[in-house]
């Protein structure tokens, strides 16, 4: 930061006024004539910028007696009125702050958490892209980066806004892209009306191009989605550039801190990239034309909400919990999330749903494998329109949902059919995710282990065929780094990674939206499932449930809740409106034709970009928007990391520069791709583009396409060719090697 706008900064931050009235001031009533006028010139300035906040704390009332005072030096300090006690228990607030910023300054880092390149099986530009712009940037493991040596942070979470005097002392040191202020405490937040100056702050960082967001809340669950909303809006590629400032060191904020930094990597997970949402366009187009059922937006039948229903999974402690479902599955409803499919089959266990997330080919091999078909036959298929259609055809009933936040999602828009949150990345999620949003209230978990228990070598069900078994045509090995360690369900703990800690944060916001009324219980040996209570499937008592007509249930869940698309727009591919397509592209594409040679303008060059998406979602051709999002904010946070990354500012630019030509090429790329959509089926693609993964480019070619995986060994034969079902306890396994 210059030196002209640090002095700007300054004068804009400090809210020394006050504090230097009332130091002068020979009275009480004077000293609270000044509050006021602060107070009210600052109520104007969040009418302006802020409204919401303005018509929350234009007529607040304190839940406590605040009395402002001056010490010795002349600093406002806070007493509360009801136990006497100072918020700054010592003289000279401002100059502690003062020190406290300078030396949180000198230890501040700027986060750049991993953004892996993951194996790409099926060729697609967005992970070709992705590869050779971090092989630019030269690292994709986790960095932390001096703030201090940067001059610039571009996105600041600070805790505490205490007096407004650290607020200050933060913008007098250091140049702040984003900050987002999150103050537990409205009666502080009440205060700091009174005491900061916040009215010059905010025209300052408007005409400084930088942006304040406040927050007023303790519940971590509404600051994730205030902090969702926001980068939504700015752009998700700035959550990966986090530096956090602590002022308010205070059990209450240091405990808040904690609870959003467990939400806060699914601010940056999922994105979505352009090549996974064609197919998964294409797919709902297919589940369309082929006249699949789709869950309409239609309450469960009351006398159906407390049926029993088994969420299951394919972690290792499944092996301990199949006595107790095979001795209940006609009292309950079962759902078979993924490969759990293939353990029930082998097992005596007759799903009654089979709960698939994968838009890929290959997850229809290891269906197609089960060799009694009347066992899939007698299964529905709960996807969303995203799933292959292999897989689809192999079942007779389908129940698709609209999968939040894909193209779907925009297209059918204004039709009465269900979304589903929540439910990536794990398998798991669709299930109970699922579930939930039918309405069924009555739940329970087993193999949902979302990691492995310490002091297991198992990864999933022994029970399983494809992972223990002969039929898999490559040995199962596990390639997450289980990096992470989370309570178990049942004590001790698990080994867990990134992916399984996303899929815990995303099981437990699928109970808590679901509300009061839902009872799950935890049977599973894994991790701890907030709002999911821990109990051995020992302990559960069925007894007074009734068996269940699974036909009859069936038929009628169908019937009641399912129904068939009929769109006109669906006829030809007039509504995929290819020009304007095109047309998206190339303007995108002449943002980055240049690069600025400041990091704030660089940073308010990305963030243009996003404005540009996020107007068009707000228009008839949202879907465009969607398509493009994930893989422009990909480019994004590689940018950024470059930005912060390099030696010297030369090889910093040097690098944007590169990485933005590669952006372009992106941008046409994705631009000949469209003009297959909406036919576009993964795997089926590779055709389509001549076996090369994008078009050849000065210093990129496009590379072959990868040989599509195969799951399944070729010709293999099942040793269970009919399905049998057990029931009661001690039953053999059938069908498995495993011992």
């Amino acid at each position: 930061m210059s030196e002209q706008s640090k002095d700007k900064a300054a004068n804009a931050s400090r809210g020394e006024a006050v504090a230097g009235e009332a130091a002068a001031a020979d009275a009480v009533e004077d000293i609270a004539l000044l509050l006021q006028r602060q107070f009210e010139r600052n109520l104007a300035a969040l009418q302006e910028f802020m409204p919401e906040l303005h018509e929350r704390f234009k007529g607040y009332r304190p839940s406590r007696s605040l009395e402002f005072f001056t010490d010795e030096s002349g600093c406002l300090n806070l007493r509360y009125g009801d136990s006497g006690e100072a918020l700054y228990p010592f003289t000279d607030p401002k100059s502690w702050c003062d020190l406290q910023i300078e030396r949180a300054l000198q230890d501040a880092k700027i986060e750049l958490p991993e953004i892996s390149v993951v194996p790409d099986p099926l060729g697609q530009i967005a992970c070709r892209y992705k590869e050779e712009i971090q092989d630019i940037t030269g690292t994709a493991e986790n960095l932390e980066v001096k703030a201090l040596p940067a001059g610039l942070i571009p996105n600041c979470l600070f805790y505490g806004v205490g007096l407004g005097y650290a607020l200050g002392s933060l913008y007098e040191r250091i140049e702040v892209a984003h900050l987002i202020l999150i103050e537990p405490d409205p009666d502080l937040f009440f205060a700091s009306l009174h005491t900061f100056d916040w009215d010059p702050l905010l025209h300052f960082l408007k005409g400084n191009g930088s942006f304040i967001k406040v927050i007023v809340s303790a519940d971590p669950h509404e600051i994730y989605w205030e902090l969702r909303e926001y980068y939504r809006v700015q752009g998700n590629f700035l959550s990966t550039t986090r530096c956090e400032i602590v002022h308010d060191l205070s059990k209450q904020v240091v405990d808040l801190v904690l609870a959003v930094n467990r939400e806060y990597p699914k601010l940056y997970s999922g994105l979505g990239f352009f090549d996974d949402l064609l197919f998964g366009m294409s797919h709902g187009f297919a589940a369309v034309r082929h006249k699949c059922g789709f869950v309409r937006e239609t309450p469960l039948p009351s006398d159906l909400a407390a049926t029993p229903v088994f969420v299951i999974a394919n972690g290792p402690s499944l092996d301990e919990d199949l006595d107790f479902i095979r001795a209940n599955q006609d009292k309950a409803l079962i759902i078979a999330c993924g490969t759990a499919l293939d353990t029930l089959y082998h097992c005596g266990i007759q799903p009654d749903f089979y709960a698939c997330t994968e838009r890929v080919p290959d997850i229809a091999e290891t269906v197609a494998a089960i060799p009694d078909k009347d066992f899939l036959g007698r299964i529905v298929l709960l996807a969303s329109e995203v799933v292959h259609p292999r897989v689809a055809a192999q079942f007779k009933h389908t129940m698709f949902f609209i999968k939040d936040g894909e193209i779907f999602d925009v297209l059918l828009s204004a039709e009465a059919l269900k979304r589903l949150s929540f439910m990536n990345p794990l398998v798991g999620n669709l299930g109970l995710s699922a579930v939930l949003t039918l309405g069924f209230k009555e739940l329970v978990l087993l193999g949902m282990d979302c990691g492995i228990k310490q002091g297991t070598d198992k990864h999933h069900s022994t029970g399983s065929q494809f992972y223990y078994g002969k039929s898999a045509a490559i040995p199962f090995k596990q390639n997450l780094s289980l990096d992470s360690t989370v309570h178990g369900n049942f004590g001790g703990y698990c080994e867990s990674a990134r992916v399984y800690m996303v899929g815990i944060l995303n099981l437990e916001a699928a109970i808590r939206a679901a509300g009061d009324g839902v009872r799950c219980l935890n049977a599973s040996d894994g991790a701890r499932i907030e709002g999911a209570q821990p109990k051995h499937s020992a302990d559960i008592d069925l007894s007074c449930y009734p068996e269940l007509d699974k036909d009859k249930l069936r038929s009628r869940l169908l019937e009641a809740l399912t129904c068939t698309v009929e769109l006109p727009l669906f006829a030809d591919h007039r509504w995929c409106r290819h020009r304007e397509f095109y047309a998206l592209i190339e303007r995108l594409s002449q943002m980055w034709e240049s690069v600025p040679s400041d990091r704030l303008d660089c940073l308010a060059q990305m963030r243009l970009s996003i404005a540009c998406l996020n107007a068009l979602e707000r228009s008839e051709l949202a879907f465009m928007a969607k398509l493009l999002r994930g893989s422009v904010e990909m480019f994004f946070i590689a940018m950024q990391k470059g930005l912060f990354m390099a030696e010297s500012k030369e090889q910093a630019f040097d690098r944007l520069r590169e990485q933005a030509r590669k952006l372009r090429y992106f941008l046409l790329d994705a631009a000949k791709l469209y003009e297959h959509a909406p036919n576009y089926p993964a795997g089926e693609h590779q055709k389509l583009l001549q076996g090369r993964v994008g078009w050849d480019h000065p210093g990129s070619s496009a590379p072959p396409m990868p040989e599509l995986r195969k799951l399944m060994k070729e010709g293999y034969q099942d040793p269970q060719q009919r399905f049998v079902k057990l029931t009661g306890s001690g039953c053999r396994n059938l069908g498995t090697n495993a011992e």
